[in-house]
């Protein structure tokens, strides 16, 4: 969805994989099926093809002194989290993944606390807002604002995973496609291949790493990053068994990408959610392998303006630029059968496999998950995503859920920070979660930060 701000990247405040007796099978490959949404079918690689670290460099520019870091906290208000009790060391890798069944590699920073002692801490991934979708939109490229997320996590005393995702090589070959965005199976397999990288690190750099990250895992991201963090849940046990799954902080999530889709094609002025909806298109005609179908359903000029907008320039904003309403967007008989809830193809197979609550792939764990939407919100329609909470802990997932009253896209992510920063904290702790789908959780969150 629309880019989250450098400002909001600044607010970011912030072993073992079993016995070897047990009667468990060895699970060497996904036991899910692949996405049905592809044009050709293809098969998992296995596990023991995908984590490996292909380059690394140790970033001096993102390896940070905890007084630094004060500071920075002190000047966006999140005083309440100084000091921090860290200072950061950090590294730029290369690592191989998998899509559609065949190797590519993808690129992250990773960001460890520093100490004169070694320390066994817990994996934390921090996935981004979107900041584009071609390799130089990848925040690995740039420096402290962009990878400020892993920064921090690490000043906490955690391990951090920041991935550009697929199709955004910050170094080295750049991907051959753009990145597949809002498309489920990636999104996982991306995220859950840089925990692997993680882990891979020590055996990597060929040194003592003060700061061994354990296989318990937080995923944490907020809006295209919320969506590849509830994704990475969804895929967990399936994908990374040899992870624990602690936790999963997703903050104005596109979880319910059919509703958001709905709201998207109704007649009147172009809204946010239109626009989203035309760029998550370019994404999923990307990966389907077929850019042609986007003028199946999006009108002239903005197919054309979609596509170069997103080659060129790491922005998604202003793709619109003039065109007024929907009907002069959407081609009239796609837009017709769309708003009777007959999507064409092959978009209707990525948004009824986007939509969390739909998905075939069983979540086969019971991690917490907090749930930030914000009321306000036209991108990631807040009304849709409150709703979906409701049919997402009607379909068993245990919920923390915060809707910030009166706040936009960027405003209930940023603001609410503390209270995610606070709950993960909590699960890293143990602590047991105390509200579970309070789905009426309503509050003014611009007291617990003024963004």
């Amino acid at each position: 969805m629309r880019v989250l701000a450098p400002a909001l990247l600044l607010l970011v405040a912030c072993d073992g994989t079993g016995d070897s007796d047990s009667d468990v099978p060895l699970i060497t490959e996904p036991d899910v099926p692949t996405s049905t949404c592809a044009a050709e079918p293809y098969d998992w690689l296995p596990f023991d093809q995908v984590g490996e670290i292909i380059s690394v460099e140790e970033a001096e520019d993102l390896s940070v002194d905890k007084a630094v870091i004060d500071l920075g906290l002190k000047q966006y208000g999140l005083d309440q989290f100084t000091p921090v009790p860290y200072s950061v060391r950090a590294w730029r890798v290369r690592y191989v993944t998998q899509d559609k069944g065949k190797r590519v590699e993808a690129t992250a920073v990773l960001a460890v606390p520093q100490s004169s002692e070694r320390m066994d801490v817990p994996t934390v991934v921090w996935a981004h807002g979107t900041t584009g979708l071609t390799n130089e939109c990848a925040p690995s490229t740039g420096g402290l604002v962009d990878n400020v997320g892993a920064i921090l996590i690490a000043s906490q005393g955690w391990a951090a995973v920041q991935p550009d995702y697929i199709g955004m090589n910050g170094f080295g070959e750049p991907a051959e496609d753009l990145h597949p965005y809002l498309v489920v199976e990636p999104a996982a397999t991306g995220t859950l291949d840089a925990v692997r990288a993680l882990w891979n690190l020590e055996d990597a750099v060929d040194q003592p790493i003060a700061a061994k990250p354990t296989k318990q895992v937080l995923l944490w991201g907020a809006s295209e990053g919320g969506f590849h963090a509830l994704w990475a849940d969804r895929y967990f046990e399936h994908y990374l068994p040899e992870g624990e799954l602690i936790g999963t902080i997703a903050a104005v999530p596109p979880s319910d990408l059919l509703g958001l889709a709905e709201v998207a094609v109704q007649p009147g002025p172009l809204k946010d959610a239109s626009a989203g909806l035309a760029a998550g298109m370019v994404g999923q005609a990307t990966w389907y392998g077929d850019t042609s179908v986007i003028n199946t359903f999006v009108d002239e000029p903005l197919a054309t303006s979609l596509l170069e907008t997103a080659a060129q320039k790491c922005t998604l904003g202003g793709l619109a630029k003039g065109i007024e309403t929907v009907d002069d967007a959407f081609k009239p008989e796609p837009l017709a059968a769309a708003r009777a809830g007959d999507w064409a193809e092959p978009f209707g197979c990525f948004l009824e496999e986007g939509t969390l609550r739909n998905s075939t792939v069983p979540r086969t764990h019971d991690a917490p998950v907090f749930f930030q939407v914000s009321g306000a919100d036209e991108l990631v329609v807040g009304s849709v995503i409150a709703d979906d909470a409701v049919k997402l802990c009607d379909a068993g997932y245990r919920l923390d859920f915060l809707l910030c009253d009166g706040a936009d896209h960027v405003e209930g992510a940023a603001e609410s920070l503390p209270v995610q920063l606070q709950w993960a904290m909590a699960r890293i702790a143990g602590e047991p979660m105390d509200a579970v789908c309070d789905t009426d959780d309503v509050q003014d969150c611009s007291v617990y930060f003024d963004f």
